[in-house]
């Protein structure tokens, strides 16, 4: 989604030097069109301290555009390169640019307490010795203080000497050394970032990513972690699976990026993302015949994991999922003056008019699921628009819920007459009105006999379009500040009914349910264990839900979409389920709640120095980065948060850590919140 076009500010000069080209000392800013206060991240590029720019797109502009729509001022810097200058006029101009950046960040709308730095190849190990040797910064008028958190990608040259002498760095690493530091070794020692390490200082906390293809970066990486939290500090250090040296650096900010989403919780503890468990939730998902799970948070996709023989382009069929699109499509028709949900059916089926019983449903009855007409039992085989308009009426509309396909094929024909007259179908409609404003591409969609669509199970949609639909239902009907569907008949797709509390017009709720009702309604004894118990999940929670545990789950109070497709659709339909749980699956998501993780796929998280899975936190660590962010923004210093301390575009989330609502987040309240994923 869009935040509006990003302000630039480019060539800004941060020092002079005679004879030294203006552009090796200037830097870009790259600022969110909205004014406030907003965390800065500064970008120091790689090229072995002999070649490259702030510009290039491989470092400028896929992190640009993240970052700013992720609400930061992006900042990219120059600095003088070698062989015309060595060792340490490279570190030099990198704490000048950020003495700049802390004096004058605020004119582009950054807050200059809240500044981070981010360095790749070369500019890892610049933005470790800045942020490690405090005599860079000091010099240059500053202190370690204004930098609240470094992110290294890929570097070697941490331990210099170490790398030379016991690492084999390499004939290539050993020239673009001796190029960049010459040949004294007093003058590689002083280079290395890991030289400068000492208890006592303030050193911020550091997230080291390598890759694995160099030996010295992957130890030496590993080693700077390790010296840093035993002088007290605080590190991690991971492998960034599958990516290359380049890689790393150019495909953050594209979605699903993995190293990105480790990137956005250490920038901000208090996300939502920082405290989910993608890879538990994943894991848990894959070993019960899952082949997809995509997370999208504020619009952008965070987490992405295609197993058992999925894929990121492959359409799947969403079964009953499909459902859910026909609450929403109603509401846009009702908004384009082609219906009304209380409106008969029999004032465009009119051979209903002669009907008695069947005259009185309405489109609330049939998207609801209370007709009274005969469903339920089709394993699949989805009648007819003919034959669903013919069903018997077995109960008073309104009265009874029964879940099944004639319903949605009523709706279908109802669709289908209104629009006759534009030489439509329901299925262009849809397309059209709802679909290719959001971008979204269907993969395939199974018809009837007469070629009409099936509108209870018949879409196949890859994980991220499903998402975008989604997407759409957490805005509330808008997209790219446009509204496609009005906010308060989309809303009614959300309102249960007498009959069952827990369905609205096409979308299962978060709702209780006297027992009876349980017990009755065959989805709600065995469809969903969240239709039963639902502790832990938030209120608002919706949902799609198809047979084979296909789901669409969104949630307005948390930001949050997630799309889980699976396998087994034949096999549910003959009643042989998977084990998938949604209350399992959520709170391993949520709060990171164990479970068994079942058969299947099992491949181990990935360990951090913590030793905890994947971007687990440990509780010294939560705790610590507790501290350090209620440091950062307490104004009063009475060791608490207020909300008017938090920035405006962060209150969201700090009401969600406010568990008692009091307005006020203690440091217990924060430390829980990062260790467990605990939300209001």
């Amino acid at each position: 989604m869009p935040g509006g076009e990003i302000r630039r500010f480019l060539e800004l000069p941060y020092a002079e030097i005679d004879g030294i080209d203006p552009n090796l000392l200037s830097l870009d800013v790259y600022a969110p069109p909205a004014e406030g206060k907003h965390p800065v991240l500064v970008m120091i590029h790689g090229g072995g301290w002999r070649t490259g720019d702030k510009a290039s797109a491989g470092v400028a502009a896929e992190k640009s555009r993240h970052f700013v729509k992720a609400g930061y001022v992006f900042v990219s810097i120059n600095y003088r390169l070698s062989p015309a200058v060595l060792h340490p006029a490279h570190v030099t101009d990198v704490a000048r640019a950020l003495a700049w950046v802390d004096s004058h960040i605020t004119e582009f709308g950054g807050d200059r307490e809240e500044i981070y730095l981010m360095g790749h190849s070369a500019g890892a190990h610049l933005a470790a010795l800045v942020a490690i040797d405090d005599r860079h910064l000091k010099t240059a008028g500053k202190g370690l203080e204004i930098l609240d958190g470094v992110i290294l990608l890929d570097g070697a040259a941490y331990d210099i000497p170490r790398g030379l002498d016991e690492l084999d760095a390499g004939a290539g690493l050993r020239a673009l050394y001796k190029n960049a530091f010459g040949s004294d070794p007093a003058v590689l020692r002083d280079a290395s970032p890991r030289t400068h390490v000492a208890p006592h200082k303030e050193i911020p906390p550091f997230l080291i990513f390598h890759t694995g293809r160099r030996t010295a970066g992957e130890v030496l990486s590993q080693e700077l972690a390790a010296a840093i939290v035993e002088a007290g500090g605080s590190a991690e250090a991971f492998l960034a699976k599958g990516k290359s040296h380049a890689a790393i650096n150019r495909e953050i900010g594209t979605p699903g990026d993995e190293v990105t989403r480790r990137i956005m919780e250490f920038l901000d503890g208090a996300t939502p993302a920082a405290s989910f468990s993608f890879r538990q939730a994943a894991e848990y998902s894959a070993a019960r015949e899952g082949i997809s799970m995509l997370v999208m948070i504020d619009g952008e996709v965070v987490f992405e994991d295609y197993p058992n023989g999925g894929s990121v382009g492959r359409p799947h069929e969403l079964a009953s999922g499909t459902k859910s699109f026909c609450g929403v499509l109603a509401a846009a028709a009702t908004a384009d003056g082609l219906l009304r949900f209380d409106e008969k059916v029999s004032d465009t089926i009119v051979e209903w008019k002669e009907d008695p019983g069947k005259d009185a449903i309405t489109i609330r009855h049939l998207l609801s699921l209370t007709s009274g007409l005969e469903t339920g039992g089709e394993r699949g085989r989805v009648p007819g628009y003919a034959d669903a308009v013919g069903a018997f009426l077995i109960a008073e509309p309104g009265k009874r819920f029964m879940y099944g396909a004639v319903p949605f094929q009523v709706f279908g024909e109802v669709m289908r007459r209104k629009l006759l007259p534009r030489g439509e179908g329901p299925l262009d409609y849809l397309k059209t009105r709802l679909f290719e404003p959001l971008g979204l591409k269907v993969g395939r969609w199974r018809t009837d006999r007469d070629g009409y669509p099936h509108m209870p199970s018949g879409a196949a949609l890859t994980a991220r379009n499903w998402a975008l639909f989604g997407e759409l239902v957490r805005l509330g009907g808008t997209w790219e500040g446009e509204e496609i569907v009005p906010a308060a008949l989309l809303d009614e797709c959300f309102c249960g009914t007498a009959a069952n509390p827990a369905y609205g017009l096409t979308w299962w709720l978060k709702a209780d349910i006297a027992e009876r009702l349980r017990n009755e309604i065959v989805p709600l004894a065995r469809g969903s264990d969240l239709l039963r118990e639902g502790k832990g999940i938030p209120d608002d929670l919706v949902f799609a839900a198809g047979a084979g545990k296909q789901r669409l789950y969104v949630s307005r109070s948390l930001n949050l979409v997630v799309v889980r497709q699976a396998g087994g659709i034949g096999r549910a339909l003959a009643g042989q389920e998977s084990g998938f749980s949604d209350m399992e699956f959520l709170g391993c998501l949520l709060r990171g709640d164990p479970v068994s993780p079942g058969p299947g796929r099992g491949e181990p998280p990935e360990q951090g120095l913590s030793g905890r899975p994947g971007s687990e936190q440990s509780a010294g660590d939560s705790a610590e980065r507790a501290r350090l962010l209620i440091k950062r923004l307490d104004q009063n210093g009475d060791g608490e948060l207020s909300r008017d301390e938090v920035p405006e575009g962060r209150k969201n989330r700090f009401d969600r850590v406010d568990g008692d609502g009091d307005g006020v987040v203690t440091l217990e309240e924060l430390t829980g919140a990062m260790k467990t994923g605990r939300r209001r």
